[in-house]
């Protein structure tokens, strides 16, 4: 097996393990479990830091084959070695894995942009209800409150 064909199977691997977790993520997201968000953010940081690697190793292959690094790198050395069939096959799935991961990573985008909207929306309301409820203002002076007397006038 050659060090290029390892590596795009090893990064694809990490691939996949990336997706899985934005799954676990979306259903956090979903479940509203903010307190699993920050374990599951500190394990997508060390998988992306492999993938990288792994991206990095592969652009050096390609680097060391005379070839451009990232995506029009590989199209070349498969253009280049056209009988190595493992090497195209791991390619297309590894950037097929990559394409499902993207999709992943915008929808839980969305669905945190969501969540924090309606938080947003949720303070808001409890500022001004605590606003109309107070007798004094946050710089200490009394603030009317609407629609109530605290004493009738005779």
């Amino acid at each position: 097996m050659s060090d290029l064909l390892a590596t795009i199977q090893r990064e694809s691997e990490l691939v996949m393990q990336f997706a899985a977790l934005l799954k676990e993520e979306q259903g956090a997201l979903q479940r509203g479990e903010a307190a699993a968000l920050p374990g599951i953010n500190q394990r997508k940081g060390t998988l992306a830091n492999e993938i990288s690697s792994m991206s990095g190793l592969r652009n050096a292959l390609l680097a060391g084959a005379g070839c451009p690094p990232e995506r029009a790198g590989m199209e070349e050395w498969i253009a280049k070695h056209p009988a190595d069939a493992g090497v195209r096959q791991a390619w297309t799935i590894l950037l097929a894995q990559a394409a499902e991961a993207r999709q992943l990573n915008e929808l839980n985008g969305k669905l945190i942009g969501i969540r924090l909207q309606a938080t947003q929306e949720a303070l808001a309301i409890l500022t001004q209800q605590a606003r109309q409820a107070s007798l004094y203002g946050p710089n200490g002076q009394s603030s009317p409150l609407t629609g109530l007397r605290i004493i009738d006038s005779a």
